[in-house]
């Protein structure tokens, strides 16, 4: 059987054949193979509707067989309808549908919980394998959590982020208001940076907004400068396009600036007090963390997130719960695996 992967994360989609490898009946590791596409990432925004992305999707699977050799599965950063396996994301304009319309096609097609996919590559063949309990702390553009118990991830589809940390705090991007994920996540750096340019819209020349005018020429193959911040609807164009990664380029350039410095205080403050709800609640022997936003900026932010959270332990968990590792893991792929590995589960309890 082939076994094609997919992580799909809202923006970006990747695929891989996976090659997993047993001993004695037993999972041993997982090998990417060839990227199912001819570029490393698809990205989102460059399609149109569903449709368009499900027949370049099919046009890339089609080549490594026939349906009934075939299985395709996707972690997926978003809600699964789980009857037909399409998929609404929160950076998408449309459905993704193109699991859906493998399946009827004849595909064997699965749909997972990218926080479950992850967890499970994680636990089984990633830093956790010698772990009882492992828990997986991802802090992207969002914000989720992913338990497992000797492999096997018993938190399925949380939402750990969309819990209320701050009374009256910044609106949520699902609508809520004073959520963690907005004081733990890019996508909340980047709200509290929105909520800041709207209270202070005479300040054009600020370092963040440098930063998100630098990805804005890159993208549009431009030579903009500061002074066109001047026009009202050109700057509320770069301000609407802000991210968390520019928050934290113009912290790193100038640490004691406002917003970014009370914006990477709060943050370093959210991921602390989640590492905290993650131990007093399920134990971990480790906790990994990841995604972009912390790995890439562990200097700044994760690791004095992990410091503030061991040396105040005591006020964060209660002090008879012991102490778990904490590391870090910059991957992109494990969510590739973890589809896979969730599919052939699927597979053996049908």
């Amino acid at each position: 059987m082939i076994y094609l992967g997919f992580d799909i994360g809202g923006t970006k989609i990747r695929g891989y054949r996976v090659i997993p490898s047993y001993r004695k009946g037993r999972l041993v590791r997982a090998d990417l193979d060839e990227n199912v596409f001819s570029e490393p990432e698809l990205k989102t925004r460059n399609f149109q509707n569903p449709k368009e992305l499900s027949e370049l999707v099919y046009k890339a699977v089609k080549r490594f067989g026939s349906p009934k050799k075939v299985v395709v599965s996707g972690a997926i950063a978003g809600v699964i309808n789980p009857e037909t396996l399409d998929a609404v994301c929160a950076n998408v304009h449309f459905p993704l549908t193109f699991l859906g319309d493998l399946k009827n096609m004849g595909y064997r097609s699965f749909a997972f919980n990218d926080l479950f996919a992850n967890g499970t590559a994680l636990s089984r063949l990633g830093p956790g394998r010698n772990y009882s309990v492992v828990a997986v702390q991802n802090i992207g553009s969002g914000n989720n959590i992913a338990c497992a118990r000797n492999g096997v991830v018993f938190t399925r589809g949380t939402e750990a982020g969309h819990q209320a940390y701050i009374d009256s705090g910044v609106s949520c991007g699902c609508g809520g208001s004073g959520h963690l994920e907005t004081y733990a996540s890019g996508n909340g750096a980047a709200l509290l940076a929105l909520t800041y340019f709207k209270t202070h819209p005479g300040d054009r020349k600020h370092p963040i907004l440098e930063e998100a005018l630098k990805e804005w020429n890159l993208e549009n193959r431009k030579r903009t400068g500061m002074e066109k911040l001047n026009n009202d609807s050109f700057w509320r164009e770069i301000v609407f396009s802000i991210q968390g990664r520019h928050v934290m380029a113009a912290y790193s350039k100038f640490p004691e600036q406002n917003p970014q410095k009370e914006i990477r205080r709060l943050e370093r403050n959210g991921i602390a007090y989640q590492l905290g709800q993650i131990t007093g609640l399920h134990q971990p022997e480790l906790i990994i963390m990841r995604g972009s936003f912390v790995t890439e900026n562990w200097t700044n932010l994760g690791k004095p997130a992990v410091q503030r959270f061991l040396s105040n332990y005591e006020r964060f968990v209660h002090p008879a719960i012991e102490r778990p590792k904490i590391e870090r893991k910059k991957v992109k792929k494990d969510g590739v695996i973890g589809a896979v590995l969730c599919a052939i589960d699927e597979i053996r309890q049908e």
